[in-house]
């Protein structure tokens, strides 16, 4: 049997003496996305900053396929294939697009027209400041940086965060190719529900640190009212 390309187990997680996520299993396999949901708090931040290396784990295992990645290591995670674009997109105004995408790009030797064959909306902006571009085209560069890494596993947190819902739709459906066509797996944390569902293979609700719902992500598009059940912490068993 093929190991997912992500794999938690027991992953226990917080800050300082605050524990967070409590004995969390989580797989991903190469190609799928995972529609990773919940309310405010509920730990989703949490969970993608732990897989990054970012914030050390308190117990538990992040597996890349076979390998056991370090506690709180982000360097060696990323060396490993974790990328992550965060809900802030951490560009630096001042730096041109095609900087952006050579400085990702130099480690694994990816030229900037690889970079952005996902997002050919940024191609004819390379010279601009990522300041001077809209949010949705700040969006793509922070998304065309992560691709230029190669990665194994792209988490991607709160990507429409201050997007209209049109350009939320059409990076959603360029993710869904991304998967696709590369064989990356994805967790994307998405505030849009129906959309995150509709490009998604899975989907996982998170509540107050425990992980309350599993399930494919179709089946849960046409069950609504599970969702809400999971949200508000009732029983969100098939009925």
């Amino acid at each position: 049997m093929t190991a997912p390309a992500l794999d938690c187990r027991a992953l226990q997680a917080g800050y300082s003496d605050l524990t967070v996520l409590r004995g969390l299993d989580l797989q991903v396999a190469a190609g799928s996305i995972l529609a990773l949901l919940g309310p405010n708090g509920a730990g989703k931040t949490t969970l993608m900053l732990t897989i990054a290396g970012l914030l050390p784990r308190q117990g538990g295992e992040v597996r890349l396929g076979d390998e056991v990645l370090p506690i709180g290591k982000p360097g060696k995670a990323n060396r490993s294939g974790v990328v992550l674009v965060p809900d802030d997109r951490a560009l630096f105004p001042k730096l041109t697009v095609r900087e952006h995408l050579e400085l990702a790009g130099r480690r694994h030797r990816r030229n900037v027209e690889d970079a952005v064959e996902f997002f050919p909306g940024i191609a004819r902006s390379l010279q601009l400041n990522a300041g001077a571009l809209s949010g949705g085209e700040q969006q793509m560069l922070a998304l065309a940086r992560a691709m230029a890494q190669k990665p194994r596993v792209l988490l991607i947190d709160e990507m429409s965060m201050g997007l209209a819902p049109i350009v939320t739709e059409s990076l959603l459906t360029t993710i869904r190719r991304i998967a696709d066509t590369t064989d990356t797996a994805v967790v994307i944390v998405e505030q849009h529900v129906p959309l995150a569902l509709r490009i998604a293979d899975d989907a996982a609700v998170l509540v107050h640190g425990d992980l309350v719902l599993s399930e494919r992500a179709d089946v849960l598009a046409g069950q609504p009212e599970r969702l809400e059940a999971a949200y508000l912490g009732t029983d969100a068993s098939p009925s």
